[in-house]
C-alpha cells in the first residue's frame, strides 16, 4: 500500500500552519519524515494524526489543578519585587496582599 509523501510546504498548507513550524516539528521529532531524492517528505497519515491529537488537547477545558497555586515563595512575586520601583502597591507589600486574601 503506497502513502501519500508530501513536501515541507505542502504539509504546512495542509495543517494551515507556515513552513518553519513544519521544520522545527521535524527537527524535534513531533512529525516523522524521510528524505525522497533529496527532498524531505512527511506521509499525510503522519499529518492527519497530529491534526487529529491537537485536536484533542484543544477540546479539553482547562481545569482549576492544571493551575499552579499562588504563594509567597511564588516566582511570580520573587519577580514583582524585583522591580520595586518604590511606589506603594503590591510589589512592595505583596505579603500583606497575600495574608488578606488568605482570612
Amino acid at each position: 500500500m503506497r502513502q501519500e509523501m508530501l513536501k515541507i510546504k505542502d504539509a504546512a498548507r495542509y495543517l494551515n500552519v507556515s513552513a518553519s513550524t513544519i521544520w522545527r516539528w521535524v527537527r524535534t521529532g513531533k512529525v516523522p519524515s524521510v528524505r525522497l531524492g533529496g527532498i524531505r517528505r512527511i506521509r499525510r497519515s503522519d499529518l492527519e494524526k497530529l491534526a487529529a491529537e491537537d485536536l484533542r488537547l484543544e477540546a479539553k477545558p482547562p481545569r482549576v489543578g492544571d493551575f499552579p497555586v499562588l504563594t509567597r515563595k511564588s516566582g511570580l512575586f520573587r519577580l514583582v519585587g524585583i522591580g520595586d520601583s518604590g511606589f506603594p502597591g503590591i510589589a512592595q507589600d505583596h505579603h500583606r496582599y497575600l495574608a488578606e486574601q488568605k482570612s
